[in-house]
């Protein structure tokens, strides 16, 4: 269990996984024991700090929102519909990264690279809610 901040109750943690064979997704955790954004993996790779990389990648979260009326849930669904199609229709890197509570599904999309396990507190996941959604994905 995880403790909300503030609140005094303590948060579910769930089970997720990522699958990815990206070589440089892999190469950061590997120096940072983070899994990142693409867009702050991307700034990460230009500075080198891990710091400085959350930073720049706020902006363009931002960003983001104010195009889904800053809604989160929109944005979420719109990542899980459209997924690798929105940089190349908006001209910016996503903010947001897939998890899924479905192991099998993380190694299909580790394609024979790494799968990484992580217990997260529910209150920090997004559920994807597509009709239709078969990857238990967040």
């Amino acid at each position: 269990m995880f403790k909300c901040e503030g609140t005094g109750e303590a948060d579910e943690l769930i089970t997720v996984y990522r699958g990815t064979n990206n070589y440089l997704e892999n190469a950061i955790y590997d120096e940072t024991g983070h899994l990142l954004s693409d867009a702050t993996r991307i700034a990460y790779s230009e500075s080198g700090n891990l710091a400085n990389a959350y930073k720049a990648s706020q902006p363009i979260h931002d960003e983001w929102l104010k195009i889904w009326y800053n809604n989160m849930d929109d944005y979420v669904q719109a990542h899980g519909a459209f997924g690798t199609d929105l940089p190349n229709a908006f001209r910016m890197d996503r903010t947001l990264m897939s998890v899924t509570t479905d192991e099998s599904i993380a190694k299909y999309f580790a394609n024979g690279g790494r799968v990484y396990e992580a217990k997260i507190p529910k209150s920090q996941l997004i559920p994807q809610t597509l009709p239709g959604s078969t990857e238990s994905e967040f």
